[in-house]
């Protein structure tokens, strides 16, 4: 039992570290998309700052109708306020960043390589459920085995001598005890490991649902995000040749 304890918390530290690890990359990568996020917003506002420009002169200059200028004044609007959340929103991640870890500084770099495994079964938080499964049906196998009580046999030994004996009296007593209602005493216990079996499996099974469903999922994203950056590559690529 105390076996089935010990382990059950070390993988429950393990687990703990890898759900701290995974708050901790969330962070990062929110970072890094927000940052992204702020200098798009910025260099839309230089281009839309940069267009207003021209259309005014072309407006001033009897080229353009005063409605085109009034829409590019309105984009410069529209990307100023675009950028003003962009660095409020990369505010707020990085103060979550600094609560998770105490840090104002972040990491040189961050890259990581996909992982080789293509399941969860060796994932600290499954190993977690399976481990309170096994303590759960361990702690219900202790209630089966103390549930039964065994008969007992007393044996009792007496000597005595009389005021006027000169030999010892030795008696033998022997007593014999049948337990009985043990079962009945023991039902609220074995009732109570069962459901605690059944809790941990019923968790377990719903953990393997949320698993199987964010394997998907992830491998979904996977999937659409390489065939994203190939096109962003090609668009880029074309960016780059038409200056």
């Amino acid at each position: 039992m105390a076996q089935a304890n010990q382990s059950t918390l070390s993988v429950s530290r393990q687990s703990a570290k890898l759900q701290l690890a995974g708050d901790l990359r969330e962070a990062l990568w929110s970072i890094a998309y927000n940052e992204n996020n702020l200098a798009l917003a910025i260099n839309k506002l230089q281009f839309s700052s940069k267009l207003k420009t021209d259309v005014e002169k072309r407006y001033v200059a009897g080229e353009l109708a005063k409605t085109d200028a009034m829409l590019a004044e309105q984009e410069v609007l529209k990307a100023q306020k675009e950028k003003l959340r962009a660095e409020a929103e990369l505010m707020h991640v990085r103060h979550r960043y600094f609560l998770l870890t105490g840090l104002r500084e972040l990491p040189g770099s961050y890259v990581e390589n996909q992982s080789d495994q293509n399941d969860y079964f060796q994932s600290p938080i499954w190993l977690e459920a399976q481990s309170k499964l096994g303590l759960a049906e361990t702690e219900r196998d202790l209630a089966q085995i103390e549930s039964h009580e065994n008969m007992q046999v007393l044996v009792n030994m007496r000597s005595s001598k009389g005021p006027f004996d000169t030999t010892d009296n030795n008696s033998v007593g022997m007593k014999l005890r049948i337990p009985f209602g043990s079962e009945t005493k023991a039902a609220p216990i074995k009732a109570a490991a069962e459901i605690g079996v059944g809790n941990a499996l019923t968790e377990r099974e719903s953990l393997k649902l949320a698993l199987d469903a964010a394997l998907h999922e992830a491998e979904h994203n996977l999937s659409v995000s390489r065939v994203e950056l190939t096109i962003a590559t090609k668009q880029y690529e074309i960016a780059k040749e038409s200056l």
